[in-house]
């Protein structure tokens, strides 16, 4: 099974959580959730907290948790879709988001992003 069949979704609370997992070891996650900046809530929902092992890194499976969590956001009915990141702009965009704005969050400079996901 590819990496892309190994990411299961789990929900609950509000919200989704994507997790790649191989030979009982959990190499990510990351989450659909409501709300992710309490300064921007206007905005919603969020792809959020994906984060990958270090040793697990570049082989795509953030790529593939961003794209499981997408999915499930297309299914629940969701247009559009953000994030914040602070250094991973370039990522993002490769992956066909657009920047919507820079701005100071949390004492660190973010760019907020948005991926158009209709059908």
């Amino acid at each position: 099974m590819d990496l892309a069949g190994r990411v299961a979704v789990v929900t609950g609370a509000g919200r989704g959580i994507g997790r790649a997992i191989e030979d009982g070891t959990v190499l990510g996650s990351a989450s659909l959730v409501a709300h992710d900046m309490d300064t921007r809530m206007d905005l919603s929902p969020w792809l959020a907290s994906v984060l990958v092992a270090p040793e697990h890194r570049r082989r795509g499976v953030g790529t593939a948790l961003i794209h499981r969590v997408v999915d499930e956001a297309r299914t629940l009915g969701f247009r559009t879709l953000y994030l914040f990141t602070p250094d991973k702009e370039a990522l993002y965009t490769k992956l066909g988001w657009q920047f919507l704005e820079r701005t100071e969050y949390l004492a660190q400079t973010v760019v907020i992003m948005s991926l158009a996901i209709a059908d």
